[in-house]
């Protein structure tokens, strides 16, 4: 089907000649207008203060929206407020970045935006965790980057700037176009506020949806998504209408950004774990490996150095047994051995000894890091399981203490009744010195 009638639910530009909209219209001849299907009001100071959040506690603002740059700013100039100079300031695009231009002087210092995507800016906002972070919206936020920080477990404070109130749409001959654009859930719900019948009149009207939360909204509706928008071809709704017009292809709409859930992580732990042992199970078969290839070489050493002793032999005198026959008792036996070759085979036991002392080190070595990596598992599990009879113990403490508590009285009361025992006491002191001078004074009359 042919579109001609095209209702574009934003207030339209002040030059439409030098916008991308303008182009559309000469080309391919479209009868293109311009509504706002809400507007935007701005909180008062009364309403703000009652919400008892003070901008000055806060020393990085997050921006998603130009429209909550604008309140913002409106806002600290309602309450004679200038945020300092070391505030930092971080937005979901560049655009948005560049927009605030328009209140602050601009500084790479304390601007800081993603180049591709929010889960880059989520990652920004972990390495400053130490910073205290305030995030202006609306009243009705149902925005994809909030509920991707607060996933990801990022503390901000939500601050209400402006609400979006719905416009009255009855003024527009809303069934006289072929397609209608929306650019925000907000759009929506002010169309069925003012045509709650909408999907019984017209059920074959054209919508074409900006945003990941927009096209739900639409279908939520259960009217007819035409065009999805961004795309991989189409990243505006300008490039998408043209596209659409020709009969091109529109290419796939972006899919909503997941954060790597817990189960992921969770994965990757065990993983790393395997890892791990799989090492410890690799040394283990290398240092085996290692002491049998140690013996063969030092049987092989023990070989060469008999056979070379029966091989070379010298003359030197030593005491045999005298023969049975023909020789006298005490007789001597001539045997030849070489000095040197003996010499030879004292430095070759010593290099065994040394090379047998070196495999018990080693040995040793790894029978203490097995004993270590041992205790240490044990220790956790014993950490893990908490021994119940401390907690019973502690249970037992608190019952006692509070009873005690509850059996005293309070301090209040024991001051009152020390200060009644003081009053009475100085109350009976006075009658008793009054009947003292009383007497006294009788028994002077008297004498006289």
């Amino acid at each position: 089907m042919k579109i001609k009638n095209i209702l574009i639910s934003q207030p339209e530009p002040k030059e439409l000649e030098k916008t991308p909209y303008f182009d559309l219209i000469k080309k391919y001849d479209l009868n293109i207008k311009f509504h706002k299907f809400f507007k935007i009001e701005p909180l008062s100071v009364r309403e703000f203060r009652k919400l008892r959040v003070n901008m000055l506690d806060y020393n990085a603002v997050i921006f998603t929206s130009k429209n909550s740059i604008d309140n913002f700013f409106y806002l600290l100039k309602e309450l004679r407020v200038e945020m300092p100079e070391s505030t930092k300031y971080f937005f979901t695009s560049e655009s948005i970045a560049l927009y605030i231009q328009k209140y602050i002087q601009y500084r790479k210092r304390k601007v800081f935006y993603p180049k591709q995507n929010v889960l880059e800016l989520i990652e920004l906002l972990k390495k400053n965790s130490n910073d205290k972070y305030i995030l202006p919206c609306s009243g009705d936020t149902n925005n994809e980057t909030v509920t991707l920080f607060e996933e990801s477990k990022i503390k901000f404070v939500k601050a209400v700037v402006y609400n979006s109130v719905s416009n009255n749409l009855k003024d527009i001959d809303v069934f006289s176009f072929d397609l209608i654009t929306l650019y925000s859930p907000n759009g929506v719900k002010s169309l069925l506020e003012s045509y709650p019948n909408f999907k019984d009149i017209k059920p074959n009207m054209k919508f074409a949806g900006f945003g990941i939360n927009t096209c739900q909204a639409i279908k939520d509706a259960g009217l007819k998504l035409e065009i999805e928008i961004p795309t991989s071809i189409a990243p505006s709704m300008t490039s998408a209408l043209e596209l659409y017009v020709t009969g091109k292809d529109l290419g796939k709409p972006n899919v909503r950004t997941v954060l790597p859930s817990a189960k992921d992580e969770n994965a990757d732990k065990k993983q790393k774990k395997v890892k791990e042992e799989k090492k410890i199970k690799d040394k283990k078969k290398k240092n085996k490996k290692d002491l049998s290839k140690k013996k063969d070489i030092k049987d092989k050493v023990k070989k060469q150095n008999t056979n070379k002793v029966k091989a070379n032999k010298t003359d030197i005198n030593v005491l045999g047994e005298p023969k049975k026959r023909g020789r006298k008792k005490g007789s001597t036996k001539k045997t030849t051995v070489d000095k040197e070759q003996l010499e030879s085979l004292i430095k070759s036991f010593k290099a065994i000894a040394k090379e047998e002392s070196k495999v018990n080190k080693a040995d040793e070595n790894n029978k203490k890091k097995e004993t270590q990596i041992a205790t240490k598992k044990v220790t956790s599990k014993i950490k893990a399981e908490k021994s119940p009879q401390k907690e019973i113990q502690i249970v037992t403490t608190k019952k006692v203490i509070s009873k005690i508590k509850a059996e005293k009285p309070p301090k209040k009361e024991t001051q009152i009744a020390r200060k009644k025992a003081n009053a009475d006491l100085r109350k009976q002191e006075s009658v008793k010195n009054k009947l003292e001078e009383k007497v006294k004074r009788k028994y002077t009359k008297k004498e006289k």
